[in-house]
């Protein structure tokens, strides 16, 4: 999305170059009703009684589903290079600062039309950022480091933090040693700290039931730039999932001793 410095979403239909990318675009709004005409039959037919012929039913749906996705990509210029006079990057994404500005004078830039970070999540806050600058707030601004990526998997799966850990000093935990997975039935997954230079937290990744909640914790603790001493500071309910991130930081310390 794009907003204007007169504080509304921008429509600029001759900006957005739509023949450019209007075979992209039919392809994309294809595979998603397409899409939903499969789950629509799929659920009429789970409706009444599920047998075996819906297997490759569900198969073909995934495919295009995962179609689908693969033209999840911005398309908010042609081949120009500009976008109402502001850069575009080579992707076809509008370049914008911290403070979601984009190079144009008086057009700021959230979402998945920036190319970067492609979230619900960090859209709106993009959009928070570029509301308070545009009504005159300038302290706000946008840090992309501590950007929770989630996964609702079975068992869920989260990250946080730098991607590069090469060398860091890390702690892991398994789940099936938790407590309150075992009273879940839950055996699968684990919880990783990797560490960087003075024991500050640089990445959390999680696999374990209701990992996308957890994650939320990790990600303060990485924006704040928490050493493992102060991450392992409060006291953690037991029996919890948010253990797992306790006793993977008490094994970068190699101090875990729950750990099998």
């Amino acid at each position: 999305m794009v907003f204007s410095e007169f504080r509304a979403p921008l429509a600029a239909p001759d900006a957005l170059h739509i023949p450019d990318g209007f075979l992209t675009a039919a392809v994309a709004i294809a595979m998603w009703a397409i899409t939903v005409v499969f789950v629509v039959l799929a659920i009429r037919r789970a409706s009444r009684d599920f047998d075996e012929r819906m297997v490759p039913l569900m198969g073909v749906l995934a495919a295009f589903i995962f179609a689908a996705q693969a033209f999840n990509f911005p398309v908010a210029g042609g081949t120009s290079g500009h976008f109402l006079g502001g850069a575009l990057a080579a992707g076809g994404s509008v370049v914008v600062d911290a403070d979601s500005r984009s190079t144009a004078s008086g057009i700021w830039a959230i979402g998945d039309v920036t190319g970067e970070h492609m979230y619900a999540h960090v859209a709106s806050k993009e959009a928070e950022v570029a509301v308070a600058h545009i009504l005159g707030d300038r302290t706000r601004a946008m840090d992309y480091s501590a950007i929770p990526s989630v996964v609702f998997t079975q068992p869920e799966i989260a990250s946080v933090g730098r991607k590069e850990v090469t060398g860091m000093n890390r702690g892991t935990f398994p789940v099936s040693a938790l407590g309150r997975a075992r009273t879940m039935e839950e055996s699968e997954g684990f919880a990783t700290i990797y560490c960087g230079p003075g024991g500050i937290l640089e990445r959390v990744t999680i696999m374990a039931p209701h990992a996308t909640e957890i994650i939320a914790w990790a990600a303060l603790a990485v924006a704040r730039r928490l050493s493992v001493e102060e991450f392992l500071g409060p006291s953690y309910p037991h029996p919890t999932m948010a253990e797992l991130l306790k006793e993977a930081a008490a094994d970068a310390q190699g101090l875990c001793i729950n750990k099998p």
